[in-house]
């Protein structure tokens, strides 16, 4: 998928811009601690067709990722054991990219 650009880009990365066909197909997860911020921008990419969900810090969203896809990709399913009941899993959510505030404080919430 193309990289999303500034309007004043070049021609070239316009042209590279996703369509709104191409968003309706991405599963978000905002993580944010700010609610104008969450409430913005989630708003933006629903607008785009984007599916979204927000959590408000890190162990929220690293809980939110043991349940998707990602997840479900990067588990190591060799390591069941016979004879194990496990318990009925359900299907992993979807999710294409995560965005996330890089300077976001740590709390003690």
């Amino acid at each position: 998928m193309a990289t999303l650009i500034s309007p004043q880009g070049s021609a070239r990365e316009r042209e590279r811009m996703p369509s709104r066909s191409e968003l309706t197909k991405l599963y978000v997860l905002i993580v944010e601690d700010n609610i104008i911020n969450q409430r913005v921008l989630a708003h933006q990419l629903r607008q785009e067709g984007c599916v979204v969900d927000i959590v408000k810090n890190g162990q929220q969203a690293l809980d939110f990722l043991s349940k998707t896809t990602f997840a479900a990709r990067s588990s190591d399913r060799s390591l069941s054991l016979p004879g194990k009941l496990e318990e009925p899993t359900k299907a992993p959510l979807p999710l294409s990219i995560v965005l996330l505030d890089l300077e976001m404080p740590a709390s003690a919430s």
